[in-house]
């Protein structure tokens, strides 16, 4: 079982108080649900209700094609093609992402932990992005999340997660 796979068996078990509501809606009962995890890689589940309980289905739906929504994530997938021959979602919307981004955003900005092969850059864009410390770790984390929250929103739909989404914590 990979980490997603206990995630969503272990979402039951959690309190109310470990969830941060950030869409109130009504659930169904016992409606299908999706879980999306982005860390290393573009983790993506379906839980569904058997009649006595959720059952986590696991996926590799992050290794599905990058489908972009706009002029310029039309030019990221072009960007991305220059180097990929195939372009997936887990490419752009993991932790390895960010760095692929910031490049796409400006080639000519580079940090200090960019010269590091081992150093993850994620964190780093990501604190210089929510401090606006950096405007081009700005629009990356801005491009990021709008094209994180289309891959969530075309998971709900794929699944019909009538019963809920969780997006656990974690994100880089």
């Amino acid at each position: 079982m990979n980490d997603l796979g206990a995630t969503g068996h272990s979402l039951g078990h959690l309190p109310p108080e470990d969830f941060c509501v950030l869409n109130e809606g009504s659930a169904v009962p016992d409606a299908t649900r999706a879980l999306l995890a982005a860390g290393t890689g573009l983790g993506e589940s379906i839980l569904f209700w058997d009649d006595s309980r959720y059952k986590v289905v696991p996926s590799e739906g992050g290794h599905s094609d990058f489908a972009p929504h706009t002029d310029r994530q039309v030019e990221l997938l072009r960007f991305m093609l220059r180097r990929y021959p195939q372009v997936s979602g887990e490419q752009i919307l993991s932790g390895r992402g960010f760095r692929t981004l910031h490049e796409f955003i400006a080639p000519d900005v580079k940090h200090p932990i960019f010269d590091d092969p081992d150093a993850d850059p994620a964190p780093f864009i990501t604190k210089s992005g929510l401090d606006r410390s950096c405007p081009v770790c700005v629009d990356t984390l801005d491009l990021w999340t709008a094209m994180y929250g289309a891959e969530a929103g075309n998971l709900a739909l794929k699944v019909l997660a009538l019963g809920g989404f969780t997006l656990p914590a974690g994100l880089p």
